[in-house]
């Protein structure tokens, strides 16, 4: 009997443990997606439109239609002369409002939370690399990001290398940003760069 109602209380407990488990994961997204000033960044996350055409206007609309209620979840756009100037940056609302992301999936809430998402205009898994500009404007932007905010190069990912966010809307493995967009030529880049800025401002 008294074996019994052990058992019982195990099969109970662990079901409220789960709940409330739930609970707590449900309340830390909320806030931090609700928070209005998030400066504690750990990541920068890329990714690409897969899209010729594209803007912030229309990805905001993207997002809201896919179920996105705060809108855009990146934080900055880089365009590629179709929608947006080639290499233009745009800082998107979610980024002037200090709001966490939402570019990965949430599985990899980490990445949401600490990362900052940056789309080009774009698609480089089927229709080649991004313009000369548009990359210009990306090793720029990274590497202002990650001197201000102290983020190491390895910490500059592809939306694929996020782990946990293996998946697109459909169900299939994500290959954003695409196989056209260097990663690693990116990482390097932003490294030489903060490197020689270390290098002048000690001398």
């Amino acid at each position: 009997m008294v074996l019994t109602r052990l058992l019982r209380f195990g099969i109970y407990g662990s079901a409220v443990a789960a709940v409330l488990a739930t609970a707590a994961v449900l309340l830390t997204l909320d806030l931090y997606y609700k928070k209005v000033v998030f400066t504690d960044w750990r990541y920068v996350v890329i990714h690409h439109t897969a899209s010729k055409h594209g803007n912030l206007a229309g990805i905001d609309k993207y997002h809201r239609e896919r179920g996105w209620h705060d809108g855009i979840g990146y934080h900055f756009i880089v365009g590629n002369g179709f929608g947006m100037g080639d290499g233009e940056v745009a800082a998107t609302p979610r980024w002037q409002r200090g709001l966490a992301g939402h570019h990965v999936n949430l599985k990899a809430f980490w990445h949401n939370a600490f990362g900052i998402g940056i789309a080009l205009v774009g698609n480089f898994e089927d229709e080649g690399k991004p313009t000369d500009a548009q990359w210009e404007s990306l090793v720029a932007l990274v590497t202002d990001l990650a001197r201000r905010h102290k983020i190491p190069e390895q910490n500059v990912l592809a939306h694929r290398e996020c782990p946990g966010t293996f998946v697109t809307f459909d169900g299939l493995p994500t290959l954003c940003p695409g196989k056209h967009l260097d990663i690693r030529r990116l990482r390097w880049s932003v490294r030489d760069r903060l490197r020689k800025k270390r290098v002048v401002a000690g001398g």
